[in-house]
């Protein structure tokens, strides 16, 4: 018993060690992406009583998830400032999920707890533990799924976990896809399954209903762009690449990870998820976010190597984190200067972009996060703008301001439309047809050609007019089951840029054929309409 007593007591203390480094590299990573200042808007608006929107008085899911959405909610009301509230709640979830691998590898040595130590060398991982984006969520329930496969497999509070998962971003499900189907087939109690599955089917109506769209407009935006699948296959290749030269842990952890998974049967689904997971990152072109779609894969992938690897190969994986020491300086030890903003092939070191003004430290040293241009570009007056990074902006600015958004995150019109040849992978720019600015001015369809005035008439019955008028539900069906896909034969996606801007660039990180696009800011005024730019 006393032996018992001083092994547990040994974990314990190990337990609490690794708790406290990771705190450490949070203090020093912790930042807020862009991206997650869209859905900071929606949150301000719904407490405004605007509803779940992006421009008031338009019906658009601009975020992926909603569990995410539905938890930040209640506590940006209660604290007000979204940017502090998303790290302190990514803190949160981070310690339960250490809690939680803890708690999954209790009946293996103490030794097994090292490799989720390597989870600090993984930028993957530790960069997306904050963010303000949705993964710090996702890394909680991957583990609780673990937790359960280990405790005790039931397919019933799998089917829950898996609702979780699909509410927190759907694409998450497939990692875990595998291991659920082999619960699903073993369990067959369907009825408790199906009761599980309930939040999925009942936010699907939903958003069906509330959206006119049963997937996520951004989901529209970043997917349906046209493009060929070879070209997003040779975009995941970039985004691997970009992995291996600037996060040189995280590859090896998934490896090792697959690899234990087939020497193992009791997780070989788990191993045939992150291989299906990365199947779909090839299919769908990855992301631009460096390490950001491998930071919950990574996670599982340290859990399966630590229950299935032995002493040796666990010593093994310490030696060679010890000779990887330098990837601590990106983590553990990242400095409080710390700024990488470089894109290459199209993926990004989004930290490394956004730190200086976004980071936790630096936000704390300078007295707020405010400072950004980007945020300073939302101080303006009513009326109808444009830019191309939209997220800072539209936070900051009033609720009577209406912002259109070229890469279509936020327009359920141009989200339909074919982005250009050559967009930059996560930021899909779309050509305006001709009469869409004088539509959003005048508020009357006056796109130009017939089909696409169509489309443009039918988008906006369902996003801007009242959820029973006559007719919706008909351009509901109409949006959702292909009405619209041969229309597009006349409409030219390279025909980007803005009436008076001169066109100087058409690269893909260019925006409106601007190299400089994405620090502009543009009021959209008259019919017909003119870009003004209001740069300070």
């Amino acid at each position: 018993m006393k032996i018992n007593e001083e092994f547990e007591k040994s974990r314990n203390l190990i337990f609490i060690a690794i708790v406290l480094i990771f705190t450490m590299a949070f203090y020093k990573t912790a930042w807020v992406a862009e991206d997650a200042f869209i859905t900071f808007r929606v949150i301000n608006n719904t407490l405004d009583g605007l509803g779940l929107v992006w421009n008031s008085g338009e019906r658009v899911q601009v975020y992926t998830h909603p569990l995410w959405f539905f938890i930040l909610l209640p506590l940006t009301g209660l604290f007000d400032d979204p940017f502090y509230v998303v790290i302190f709640l990514s803190y949160f979830l981070l310690v339960l999920t250490l809690y939680f691998s803890y708690r999954a590898l209790k009946n293996h040595r103490w030794w097994a707890l090292f490799p989720i130590c390597s989870l600090l060398w993984s930028r993957s991982f530790v960069d997306y533990s904050s963010s303000g984006l949705e993964n710090p969520l996702l890394h909680l329930l991957a583990v609780l799924f673990f937790w359960m496969w280990i405790e005790r497999k039931d397919a019933g509070l799998a089917s829950l976990l898996i609702s979780l998962l699909f509410l927190t971003r759907p694409d998450a499900v497939v990692l875990f896809f595998p291991a659920f189907l082999f619960l699903c087939f073993q369990d067959r109690r369907w009825g408790r399954i199906f009761i599980g599955l309930i939040p999925i089917i009942s936010w699907v109506i939903f958003s069906l209903f509330y959206y006119g769209s049963p997937v996520p407009n951004t989901a529209l935006a970043k997917v349906g762009t046209g493009l060929a699948v070879q070209d997003r296959f040779v975009q995941a290749v970039y985004y691997f690449q970009w992995i291996y030269e600037n996060d040189k842990v995280t590859l090896p952890i998934l490896i090792l990870g697959i690899i234990s998974g087939f020497l193992n049967k009791r997780f070989l689904a788990f191993s045939l998820g992150i291989l299906l997971f990365t199947a779909y990152l090839f299919y769908v072109g990855a992301d631009y976010m460096g390490g950001r779609f491998l930071s919950m894969p990574t996670l599982l992938a340290a859990l399966l190597f630590s229950c299935v690897a032995g002493r040796v190969l666990v010593s093994l994986l310490m030696s060679y984190l010890l000779l990887s020491f330098n990837s601590l300086m990106l983590t553990v030890f990242s400095p409080p200067n710390f700024n990488q903003a470089v894109i290459e092939n199209g993926i990004a070191d989004e930290r490394g972009f956004y730190y200086q003004w976004l980071g936790l430290s630096p936000s704390l040293r300078q007295g707020g996060w405010t400072l950004h241009p980007w945020f300073q570009a939302g101080l303006v007056l009513p009326g109808l703008y444009t830019r191309c990074a939209i997220g800072m902006a539209g936070f900051a600015s009033e609720k009577t301001v209406r912002w259109i958004d070229p890469m279509a995150l936020a327009e359920p019109f141009l989200a339909r439309l074919p982005a250009k040849s050559k967009s930059r992978i996560g930021h899909h720019e779309r050509a305006l047809p001709a009469g869409y600015l004088e539509s959003m001015v005048s508020g009357e369809n006056k796109i130009v050609d017939k089909a696409l005035s169509d489309l443009y008439a039918d988008v906006d019955m369902v996003v801007r007019k009242p959820l029973f008028a006559k007719g919706r539900f008909k351009a509901v069906w109409r949006l959702n089951t292909g009405y619209y896909k041969e229309i597009f034969d006349n409409f030219d996606r390279e025909a980007i840029g803005l009436p008076g801007v001169p066109i100087s660039d058409k690269s893909p990180l260019s925006c409106y054929g601007v190299s400089s696009g994405w620090n502009y800011t543009w009021q959209i005024v008259g019919v017909p309409a003119t870009a003004v730019s209001v740069n300070r």
